[in-house]
């Protein structure tokens, strides 16, 4: 159990981000008391899923709210938190959410800028596939991940972070490189006319697709319908 206190500004967030970090990790399944913390901006709420995701998530990692306040739980809900992270009242309560799916699931894989790193993108969404039950998809999510990744080495030229997210029905698969983006490459990697075979791929399987822009770098993702869960 890890037990912070206090307000929880930007840098706390911080702090906590990565003493959460290194528990889940070392131990894979951690209760946050949160019953002594408050916070006035939401936004340092949004560190907590992140950092499950970069833990590996559900089932690698595994983490539970305990005793949130009715103020603190509004916050969660409304930044949508409490979909990624499941939110308990007591200890036992708790020690049986561990056990539970949650409605959103997020797993971070970071990649280099190498030749490898197509083949362990296409290991990291396999395992992803696995232990999410996604086997209807797999075929798909392969391809597009694989893709995505050797997008980034061949035309970012920089490492990247592969995400997997899961929700309502749809995996979302984006790749983060480091590499500004003009928007003549915007064009290229967005717009029906494009010369890059592997992004075309892409958009031939997925349900829809893209690319954001960011200060340094972009984002290409993809979203694969999945089969309801039986």
């Amino acid at each position: 159990m890890l037990q912070p206190r206090g307000e929880l500004d930007q840098d706390g967030a911080a702090r906590l981000g990565r003493a959460l970090y290194a528990l889940l990790m070392d131990r894979g399944r951690v209760v946050l008391d949160v019953s002594g913390l408050t916070t006035s901006q939401v936004a340092t709420l949004a560190t907590l899923p992140s950092v499950l995701a970069r833990a590996g998530g559900w089932p690698l990692a595994r983490l539970v709210l305990l005793g949130a306040d009715p103020t603190l739980t509004e916050a969660l809900r409304l930044a949508g938190i409490d979909r990624a992270l499941s939110l308990a009242s007591d200890w036992d309560a708790a020690t049986v959410l561990l056990r539970s799916r949650p409605q959103r699931l997020a797993r971070e894989n970071p990649m280099p800028a190498a030749l490898e790193a197509h083949t362990l993108a296409r290991a990291a969404i396999r395992e992803v596939c696995r232990e999410w039950d996604l086997d209807a998809v797999s075929v798909e999510a392969d391809m597009i991940a694989m893709e995505l990744v050797a997008n980034a080495v061949d035309h970012a030229a920089t490492e990247s972070i592969l995400t997997c997210t899961l929700a309502d029905g749809e995996l979302r698969i984006a790749v983060r490189d480091r590499a500004p983006a003009s928007d003549t490459g915007l064009q290229r990697i967005t717009g029906p006319a494009g010369d890059r075979r592997g992004l075309h791929l892409v958009a031939s399987v997925a349900h829809s697709w893209g690319c954001i822009r960011h200060h340094n770098g972009k984002t290409v993702w993809a979203v694969l319908k999945s089969p309801p869960q039986t």
